[in-house]
């Protein structure tokens, strides 16, 4: 997995240094800088779990990480929140100002990013995809526009975890109804990962284990080696690892 985290990172790097190629070194930076890989790099390699599960090298899946991170910083430069994401610069939107104009550009530009990558996938249905993440988008962003949820955060990285694990599946070829059961999963541990962060309570870790299991539960039969480390991933949040898990944390 850590291998798996490496070329995300270097492929994340490789894209938006070509995006920005002859531009000012500070446009670099702040691109990177919006893109929530320390947070959120556990739940964007569901791609490459699910292209796994379905039978093919699980870096079939890293474009398609690539993607929902990308995806995941477009949304969270106006506010959308997501697991772990805080992003600098959006300390007056939370207390009711605007975000700062230059992490919005910045945000905004990553959207085509995730868009180019998903287009680029070497797979039928990579155009349906490209449309699953805008429309995705576009219904967080308008939900935004009508103020904040408590469930936001909650319903969005069930989307992004959904989604990331929908686009490996396609990216490795697998019918309709491998993709389909890939997304649910995924939905699972996006959602739990949440609910581990908001609700660290009993209750709140309970309900997360059962989101788990239930995503484990639906993988079967199949190569889920890699779901499994993600979910661990996942329930070490309710066990006081969240920090390291949000940052870096990875197992011996």
């Amino acid at each position: 997995m850590r291998a798996l985290k490496d070329r995300l990172s270097a492929l994340v790097t490789e894209v938006v240094s070509e995006e920005v190629r002859g531009l000012p070194p500070a446009w670099e930076n702040r691109l990177t800088e919006a893109v929530p890989f320390r947070q959120l790099w556990h739940l964007s390699l569901l791609s490459c779990a699910s292209a796994q599960w379905c039978g093919a090298h699980p870096e079939k899946g890293l474009p398609a990480s690539a993607a929902v991170l990308f995806l995941a910083g477009a949304t969270a430069s106006h506010g959308v929140p997501a697991v772990g994401v805080s992003m600098p610069g959006l300390e007056d939107y939370d207390a009711g100002g605007p975000p700062e104009a230059g992490r919005i550009l910045a945000g905004d530009a990553l959207l085509p990013l995730a868009v180019k990558v998903t287009c680029g996938l070497d797979a039928p249905g990579s155009l349906v995809l490209a449309d699953l993440l805008l429309k995705s988008a576009s219904e967080m962003l308008d939900a935004m526009s009508f103020g904040r949820h408590a469930d936001m955060t909650g319903r969005w990285a069930g989307r992004l975890a959904g989604l990331a694990a929908r686009m490996g599946a396609v990216a490795s070829g697998a019918p309709a109804l491998s993709a389909e059961t890939a997304a649910l999963a995924g939905m699972e541990i996006g959602k739990a990962a949440a609910t581990l962060q908001l609700s660290p309570s009993r209750d709140g870790k309970y309900e997360a284990e059962t989101m788990l299991k239930d995503a484990m539960g639906s993988l079967r039969p199949g190569e889920a080696g890699l779901f499994r480390e993600i979910c661990g991933f996942v329930s070490a949040i309710g066990t006081g690892e969240s920090d390291s898990l949000f940052f870096g944390f990875e197992p011996d």
